[in-house]
């Protein structure tokens, strides 16, 4: 590769010189040699002997047009790059000899066929490339501060980084796609009573981490509270309404859609969001609390209310029982023994915030076990994930229009109105999962429901984050 290199930079210095016969000429000298060398090597050693043909015809042709170029541009000798060169040379070999060496080493001690190809090219391969870059690296070759600081500079200028929760969720969606028993009904995951336990314990660790003493500095402006509860369980319920409307989709996934439109908004990342951005943050604290505590009783509410017009039947009273007892209960505990164990979890916080991650992974794995044992997703394809990716596009961008515009009519200050936007666009996945497995408890298409707020949130993440990064850069008022 490196002989490769030079004798393409090689031939392009030839063009600059308006001279294309010599690349040519050189060229057919090159292939002259490979062809003999390989009509003489290939019937005693094989493709080890067609390697070796081409690699030396190759370098032969990289000296002989570094040797002409030189006597036309003495500034171009060969001689500076010898060292450099004689580093790759050595890390190289030692790259073919762990390849090589591990190669053979599979063959006498591992199956051979696919799953042995398969082995050496997710390993030896990688292992191999590491090893010759880190030797390269240790051999100090010329360039390696370049990469240094181009690398300090990414770093600094690298805003997002791979969020685990979202490859995490692709993970649980994929592992139930090609092994549902254990989170199906009746598998060994024991999936009716891991839902309702795992929707407990994230809502009680919710009630120990929810600060209600921090809504005090944001309950005087009520016109800013009464838009962004306006647009979560009014705006958007309605906007569900008309979605329904859509031709061509199936049932569960309008359901999905409205579920969707029901949800109440996030809670850490509004409120981390605004204050990336610089807005007003105890009124995103406000909000976004109240809007969770509001939407145990309006999300079912306005649930209950599409599924009986549609002609089907929802369980009401006992979805709300099952709501009490397993998510405003532990939420209510945990605001109990906030006191004594609220400082224990502020300090734990990542690991509290990883275990209600896990708790929802675990959810999302055992909600599409259903879905899939049952044939939901052969039946209606995977068309819907671009149109609900789409969708959810537009329906973020016309909230966020109608919250900003709401709120230059009111005449709100700057930092308002980013709490507004924020806190009115966003839909919890946090609670919305506990609460899909509650409400559609048994559904069998519930992963197909679940789809469009699995959607929605990677996407209000990365367009949020964007637009904090953009206003944090206005000016001071």
């Amino acid at each position: 590769m490196p002989f490769f290199s030079v004798s393409s930079l090689s031939t392009r210095a030839f063009y600059a010189l308006k001279d294309t016969a010599t690349p040519v000429k050189l060229a057919g000298v090159s292939f002259l040699i490979n062809l003999g060398l390989s009509l003489a090597l290939m019937y005693r050693i094989g493709v080890v002997g067609l390697v070796i043909a081409s690699v030396i015809a190759v370098v032969v042709q990289t000296l002989l047009m570094q040797r002409l170029l030189t006597k036309r541009l003495p500034e171009l000798t060969f001689g500076p790059l010898w060292k450099s060169l004689a580093k790759v040379l050595v890390a190289a070999l030692g790259m073919g000899v762990v390849v090589g060496g591990g190669w053979q080493w599979m063959n006498t001690h591992s199956a051979p066929g696919v799953w042995g190809d398969l082995l050496a090219l997710t390993l030896l391969i990688p292992l191999g490339s590491g090893l010759y870059a880190l030797s390269l690296w240790l051999l100090r070759i010329e360039g390696r501060e370049d990469i240094i600081a181009l690398w300090s500079r990414r770093r600094k200028m690298r805003k997002f980084k791979i969020d685990w929760f979202l490859v995490g969720m692709a993970t649980a969606v994929l592992l139930a796609w090609v092994w549902p028993t254990p989170g199906a009904s009746g598998g060994w995951l024991q999936p009716q009573v891991l839902t309702k336990g795992g929707v407990a314990l994230i809502f009680f660790l919710h009630g120990i981490l929810l600060p209600f003493e921090a809504l005090k500095a944001g309950t005087l402006r009520w016109p800013v509270h009464l838009v962004v509860q306006g647009a979560t369980f009014l705006l958007f319920p309605l906007l569900g309404l008309l979605l329904l409307t859509l031709p061509g989709m199936s049932g569960d996934l309008r359901l999905g859609i409205f579920f969707l439109c029901a949800l109440p908004s996030t809670v850490s990342s509004s409120v981390a969001l605004t204050a990336a951005a610089r807005g007003n943050v105890p009124i995103a604290v406000f909000n976004a609390t109240l809007s969770n505590l509001i939407g145990v009783v309006l999300t079912p509410l306005w649930i209950g209310f599409v599924v009986k017009a549609t002609g089907a039947s929802l369980p009401l009273g006992e979805v709300m029982l099952d709501l009490f007892c397993w998510l405003v209960l532990p939420l209510v505990i945990g605001q109990v023994l906030r006191p004594w164990w609220g400082a224990w979890a502020q300090r734990n916080k990542p690991w509290v915030n990883r275990v209600d991650r896990t708790i929802i992974l675990l959810l999302i794995y055992t909600s599409f076990c259903d879905s899939v044992k049952q044939g939901i997703w052969s039946r209606y394809g995977w068309g819907n994930v671009v149109f609900l990716i789409l969708l959810s596009l537009g329906l973020f961008v016309l909230v966020m229009g109608i919250t900003r515009a709401i709120s230059r009519g009111c005449h709100f200050p700057r930092e308002e109105e980013i709490a507004v936007m924020f806190c009115g666009s966003k839909k919890t996945l946090a609670a919305g999962i506990p609460m899909a497995q509650l409400i559609f408890s048994g559904h069998p298409g519930l992963g197909l429901i679940l789809l469009p707020i699995m959607i929605y949130h990677p996407l209000q993440l990365i367009l949020c984050s964007v637009l904090a990064g953009r206003w944090a850069q206005r000016p001071e008022d």
